[in-house]
């Protein structure tokens, strides 16, 4: 679902009719969801095999771990800050009209993008260096593959854990949910008010707020969307796994019950946004049917 949902959104948003900053960041987040749920599809291709063969199976899902599961969590936490930042663009458009074309420019924004992206993977690079692969060989001289975790993991085994909840709690809960709340709050005030005083306004300055508010509308609903279905059950999920391991007390099984129920949630959710964005965009409505 996330594959399909988010590259018709590529696709749709690549077009020279969306050139507006919040339509960019709309692109942005709609690949970080693809890259998530591609990566996420190679997670599970290891089930697959193993019914063919167990030994390669084995060796596909030590290299996913290794090299490729951090970029999973990593496509996720970006996507989240995409999130944050389309409430933020959002709220600076809705409550402050005046100000926006010198605050939010398309160069800002690509920055922001870019510099978010960066930020969040030397953040998390210490998981890069968790694990590696080791080949074994068995009485009948057979090559397999397992994972073993680093000296430098082990020997920091406390250090690295501490650091990885502190981080997670702030940057991937904290901090983005505070972001969209406040910004989600603005946003539907001002567009309460601007509602009221729509038909104070002039024809040509009436038209272009409600512009504004339409795609405040798209935009504000993403955001719901994130904290509702993400954020929240994710740290829930978290919190639960940290203070309450009665509910879970095997610690594989409270891994793999947390790590589905997640990623099953984030895959709707991935989804759910190309309908956000057919359900409340007219203009993205129209270029869908134009390109299928």
């Amino acid at each position: 679902l996330g594959v399909v949902g988010n590259g018709i959104n590529v696709v749709v948003l690549s077009s020279p009719k969306f050139r507006d900053t919040t339509s960019f960041l709309l692109l942005s987040l709609s690949v970080a969801d693809f890259f998530a749920s591609v990566t996420e599809l190679l997670f599970r291709l290891p089930n697959v095999i193993m019914y063919f063969q167990l030994r390669l199976a084995d060796a596909v899902f030590c290299f996913y771990m290794t090299y490729i599961y951090f970029w999973n969590l990593h496509f996720v936490y970006v996507s989240i800050f995409y999130v944050s930042l389309v409430a933020v663009e959002r709220m600076i458009a809705v409550c402050f009209p005046f100000h926006v074309a010198s605050l939010v420019t398309m160069f800002r924004v690509k920055f922001i993008t870019v510099t978010g992206f960066m930020f969040y993977a030397a953040l998390f690079s210490p998981n890069l260096n968790m694990l590696y692969t080791i080949r074994s060989y068995d009485r009948n001289n057979e090559t397999s593959l397992r994972m073993a975790y680093t000296d430098f993991y082990k020997e920091n085994y406390e250090l690295l854990i501490v650091y990885r909840q502190a981080v997670s709690i702030l940057f991937v809960y904290a901090l983005p949910i505070l972001t969209i709340t406040v910004c989600t709050a603005m946003v539907t005030s001002a567009m309460a008010l601007n509602w009221r005083n729509l038909k104070k306004l002039s024809s040509s300055h009436s038209a272009k707020r409600l512009k504004e508010m339409k795609s405040s509308k798209t935009a504000l609903c993403v955001c719901l969307s994130m904290a509702v279905f993400i954020l929240i059950p994710s740290f829930v999920f978290d919190m639960l796994s940290v203070f309450r391991e009665d509910l879970f007390p095997q610690n594989r099984n409270r891994s793999t019950v947390i790590y589905y129920a997640m990623t099953l949630i984030y895959e709707l959710n991935s989804f759910l946004n190309f309908i956000i964005y057919v359900a409340t965009s007219s203009k993205f409505a129209r270029e869908f049917k134009e390109l299928f």
